[in-house]
């Protein structure tokens, strides 16, 4: 299912809950495999999707719907058998519909979920960006706001047109960016950026490393001297033969 969701261009964010060893583990996937023990993602949760899943389980969630989906969580998988006490909770409470029950375990959608990533217009029209595993790229139509489901902090970066867009902190605690006039968008944050500086860096070395060594030049870029010694050579080789 998780798989699945990540062949999507809005690739929505997935609440995994499983028992392990009798303790009840959660994670939030973004339309890729989750492995539990790793990190799911290069930033921090939010502390809110903990007091919500924490309430959820408890049977106490009666925001948790509103909550998760604020977070841009469209859906709950429980990995574990459906007869669980935690998939009865789930089911009791207000804001998840059930999709589907397998041996695998149980899908909800979360009711009302925002996207992932998503453009509000000057009217409130609401429009998905395509999201990547840790950021984001798409068109805007105008003037408005790009709005981040993830924890505010200071990473976060929307170009538009290349330009860095102005980013604020919303009531609701969640990344946002000022966008002027029409154009093309990329979300990204800086430990995405950060990586892929140190990869292009990495690059570079293998290159000039590579082009450094005799065999990676051609032979009109072989100094001259070079290739008169290595003429001279192949003819001792041949009289001496």
């Amino acid at each position: 299912f998780v798989t699945a969701l990540g062949q999507t261009p809005e690739r929505p964010k997935t609440l995994i809950i499983r028992n392990i060893d009798g303790n009840t583990v959660y994670g939030v996937s973004r339309g890729h495999d989750l492995y539990f023990g790793e990190a799911d993602v290069s930033v921090a949760l939010p502390g809110a999707i903990g007091d919500a899943v924490t309430s959820l389980i408890s049977g106490s969630g009666i925001t948790s719907a509103s909550i998760l989906g604020q977070y841009g969580i469209q859906f709950i998988f429980y990995k574990g058998k459906i007869e669980s006490p935690v998939v009865r909770t789930i089911d009791g409470s207000g804001g998840f519909v059930r999709m589907s029950s397998t041996s695998n375990g149980v899908v909800w959608k979360v009711a009302g979920a925002k996207p992932h990533i998503y453009f509000i217009d000057s009217t409130g029209s609401v429009s998905t960006i395509s999201s990547t595993d840790i950021g984001g790229i798409g068109l805007v139509t105008g003037v408005g706001e790009i709005v981040v489901t993830e924890k505010y902090d200071s990473g976060w970066r929307v170009l538009l047109d290349g330009q860095k867009a102005l980013r604020v902190q919303g009531n609701d605690g969640l990344p946002r960016f000022k966008i002027d006039h029409a154009g093309s968008v990329i979300v990204v944050h800086e430990s995405a950026l950060h990586r892929a500086l140190i990869s292009f860096q990495l690059l570079v070395l293998l290159v000039v490393v590579v082009m450094s060594l005799p065999a990676g030049r051609r032979r009109r870029d072989v100094p001259r001297s070079e290739e008169h010694t290595s003429e001279l050579q192949s003819h001792s080789f041949i009289s001496y033969a």
